[in-house]
């Protein structure tokens, strides 16, 4: 039966690694199956409870990963994700009463790390930019790294989203979700300006960033 299951992946266009994912995640759980229901006549995995389902998410949490470690989260995550789909098929088609992964809570999703630039790689990132000799470049670079800003928030700012004075500056953010905030500008970029002056960095969000970001040419 799983294997009239990879035919219907395979007609749904998804390429052979993704069919071989599925394929890992059913012999993970077969193996576990046949060995914890070893002593009874049927053992075919096809026709798990939503009980065995429950004692095979508490299996890989203890001793589901490589050398009978604990499964890593997202290892824990696809595993659900693809037996939630292996045996809706299953039932769809009439080989068992029901879904049983349904009503089993599933592990959560695993957070991903936000990744960012080391020191060494930062500066070596800033000292290219200055030596191409584009100031508008090197401002945009420079307030991505120190406001720590996504593409899409600094291509999004505006002139009058900038509060600037001697002392100190702000900048208003419109983050994802409506998250939207305020940061405030170092001393640093506000002393950064093509002009020499107090309103450059104004003039670097004025020139539009989107469009800058789009044309190449556009490096004055």
């Amino acid at each position: 039966m799983f294997h009239e299951f990879q035919q219907h992946l395979e007609e749904r266009g998804l390429v052979l690694a993704t069919r071989k994912s599925y394929q890992s995640s059913w012999n993970r759980f077969e193996k576990w199956f046949q060995a914890a229901n070893s002593n009874q006549e049927e053992n075919n995995p096809i026709y798990a409870t939503q009980k065995d389902i429950a004692d095979f998410k508490r299996n890989l949490l203890v001793a589901g990963g490589r050398e009978g470690k604990p499964a890593s989260p997202a290892t824990n995550n696809l595993t659900f994700v693809h037996l939630n789909a292996i045996f809706r098929f299953f039932a769809d088609k009439g080989y068992i009463p029901d879904n049983p992964v349904g009503t089993v809570k599933k592990p959560p999703v695993p957070r991903r790390l936000p990744k960012w630039l080391t020191r060494n790689e930062q500066n070596a990132l800033l000292r290219d930019v200055r030596n191409r000799g584009s100031k508008r470049d090197n401002a945009i670079i420079l307030t991505f790294l120190r406001l720590g800003l996504r593409v899409h928030e600094v291509c999004d700012l505006e002139l009058t989203d900038i509060s600037m004075s001697e002392r100190k500056g702000t900048a208003y953010i419109r983050g994802k979700g409506d998250k939207d905030r305020e940061l405030p500008i170092s001393a640093e970029l506000r002393r950064y300006s093509p002009a020499g002056c107090l309103n450059g960095f104004k003039s670097v969000v004025e020139t539009s960033i989107r469009n800058c970001f789009q044309d190449p040419s556009c490096s004055t």
